[in-house]
């Protein structure tokens, strides 16, 4: 049975009388206009509204893999794959580093996004505008579901469920998967798994109704129709998983009886995940040999990680949304500034807010959110689904530590408005274009291969591993251009180096950090799976030999050998200097260079 929060503030209810917001300045007239039925629409457009600077970011990283693989005739479905022999494939020809493991295997079950991908790149391959318009659409969509679920579960506190539903709309925490065409899947799912949430809390509206066959039949329909939003949820991306989290914390908040009694009002949902778990395991889906993802078939190395990365996911979700930087930072390091930010943060949380039954749900809900998260690098654009029950505890404080009696709780207070009602409207903007420093520096290079055409292009140093991947793709959307038969990088990272010439045909890479200290710098490498001493490896045109590697397995010295002359015309090398790749020439036999460390913030064009 349906439990609910009748608890009701004083203070409150007074401020939510017929023209108190009146007498109120711009902020509560706001805030009061989004407490009306038309506040849904309104905060809806807000979100479109913001988005709207994304129709002109064009493609960005991604987005140009998964329209060379459309326009090459890849099956859709597996538009989010790379399959051992392709990845193979692609370290031969250069588009993965050739220190990329060689276990690697990238699968996910992502249906439902993959084929609105396909279709677009079917329809008008060439106007990225209407993907994005798709991509903000969808978003207006979210927040105009959230909102109907703030309202829903807070329905003495439309002031509160309004302020909440203000600041999920406009979070720079989310406009990164908005203005990432390819992060469509993210907002899918969302999407998907609120509307389910929806569904759910209405259907459970009809379990005390005194009409029995009535309300049997509109619950069991409203029950249907959420279970199918959970499996749309699902296809849409690994995502989906979120909404079992709110699903859960709303048995345990707001209903009645034993846990077998609560869990029966979630069979429906429960038999679609069991239906999903069965076919993700078994179809060998998630992501294997890569720094980026955590290997499911290690579930207590993925367990360690995600709780040393806890701190990091509740700042980026309770504080400042721009962890997602801290992927190319060494990780601990990160992990102990997040504890330190985390701790008083949270504990200004539990100290201020009201103990009331939706703040359980919204509490619970927002946690269990982060665990599936484990399997990945903290990022704020996974974070959608989370945010929304953390946006209605910060709602919760804002609106109730003005009156407290405790000076950190009003300083918590005031902490919070910067960071989710002033800095986002900031960053937003901004933040939708996370990915364009990438996207310019593979751009760079693209103009560079087709300015200098070459059967093989060597990268002596790149800031990052992925341009390399993007620019080929770059590379291959222009009909006419020729496209080299190889593309090599011999370093990408943060450490200075030392290029030594051996011979004719060989140089010699001593990296000062090794390779692959950060996560950036081996996205498609383990740390385990980084070539050891000793080990040889052979790619198109080029050989590779770990001359050194350090303690840990990082190789420090590494010698690369050639066909033939390293000056052949038909080579193409390019350093990259300041912002940019320039032309390089290798050294005379016997000489050596140094090469100063790039650093990703610096090294590439915002």
């Amino acid at each position: 049975m349906l439990v609910r929060d009748d608890l009701n503030d004083e203070a409150l209810s007074n401020d939510l009388q017929p023209g108190a917001a009146a007498k109120r300045g711009i902020r509560d007239r706001v805030l009061a206009l989004l407490q009306t039925r038309a506040g849904g629409l309104i905060v809806a457009v807000v979100a479109f509204l913001l988005c709207a600077p994304a129709l002109r970011t064009g493609f960005q990283t991604d987005d140009h893999v998964h329209r060379t693989n459309a326009q090459l005739g890849f099956d859709p479905v597996a538009m989010f794959e790379i399959s051992p022999a392709r990845a193979t494939s692609l370290r031969s020809l250069g588009q993965l580093a050739w220190w990329s493991s060689p276990e690697l295997s990238v699968k996910f079950l992502r249906p439902l996004a993959a084929v609105t991908h396909f279709a677009e790149f079917q329809l008008w391959p060439n106007a990225a505008w209407a993907m994005h318009l798709t991509s903000n659409l969808l978003y207006a969509a979210l927040v105009w579901v959230a909102w109907l679920l703030y309202r829903e579960l807070l329905p003495l506190r439309p002031r509160w469920a309004a302020l909440a539903a203000l600041m999920f709309a406009i979070d720079d925490g989310h406009a990164p998967t908005i203005g990432w065409i390819s992060g469509r899947n993210t907002l899918l799912a969302s999407l998907f798994a609120l509307t389910a949430l929806l569904l759910h809390v209405h259907s459970r509206k009809y379990a005390t109704s005194a009409r029995v066959s009535q309300a049997l039949s509109k619950q069991l329909r409203l029950h249907g129709a959420s279970a199918a939003c959970v499996a749309l949820a699902l296809l849409s991306a690994e995502a989906g998983v979120a909404v079992f989290a709110y699903l859960i914390a709303y048995a345990l908040a707001f209903e009645a009886g034993s846990i077998r009694d609560r869990a029966i009002t979630l069979a429906p949902q429960l038999v679609v995940f069991v239906c999903w778990a069965v076919i993700y395991l078994a179809g060998g889906f998630g992501a294997h040999g890569t720094s980026f993802y955590r290997d499911l078939s290690q579930p207590f190395f993925v367990l360690a990680q995600g709780i040393l990365d806890l701190p990091t996911w509740l700042v980026s979700l309770f504080g400042l949304s721009e962890v997602g930087a801290a992927m190319v930072l060494p990780p601990a390091p990160v992990r102990v500034v997040a504890l330190v930010v985390c701790v008083p943060l949270l504990y200004g949380l539990v100290v201020a807010l009201p103990r009331t039954r939706a703040n359980v749900f919204f509490a619970v809900g927002a946690l269990l959110c982060l665990p599936p998260l484990f399997t990945t690098q903290p990022q704020d654009r996974l974070l959608i689904s989370a945010s929304f029950g953390a946006f209605a505890l910060i709602a919760s404080l804002i609106a109730t530590a003005a009156a407290s009696a405790s000076r950190f709780a009003r300083g918590t207070r005031y902490a919070l408005i910067g960071l989710h009602l002033v800095l986002p409207v900031l960053l937003f903007v901004p933040t939708l274009g996370q990915g364009m420093p990438i996207e310019n520096g593979a751009r760079d290079i693209a103009a560079q291969v087709r300015e200098h055409p070459a059967s093989q292009v060597v990268f002596v140093n790149l800031p990052i591993e992925l341009l390399s991947l993007y620019a080929w793709s770059i590379v291959g959307e222009r009909s006419g251009d020729a496209a080299p038969k190889a593309m090599q990088q011999l370093y990408a990272g943060w450490s200075p180096m030392q290029v030594a010439r051996i011979d004719a045909n060989t140089l010699e890479v001593t990296v000062a950090q090794g390779w692959g200290e950060r996560v950036a710098e081996r996205v498609f490498c383990g740390l385990d799976d980084l070539p050891r001493k000793d080990s040889k490896l052979s790619f198109e045109s080029m050989r590779t030999w770990v001359v050194d590697s350090d303690a840990a397995g990082h190789p420090v010295k590494v010698q690369f050998k050639f066909p033939d002359a390293l000056e052949s015309p038909a080579r193409l090398w390019l350093s990259w200097e300041g912002t940019k790749p320039v032309p390089w020439k290798p050294p005379a036999i016997g000489q050596s260079v140094s090469l100063p460390p790039l650093n990703m913030f610096t090294s590439l064009k915002m």
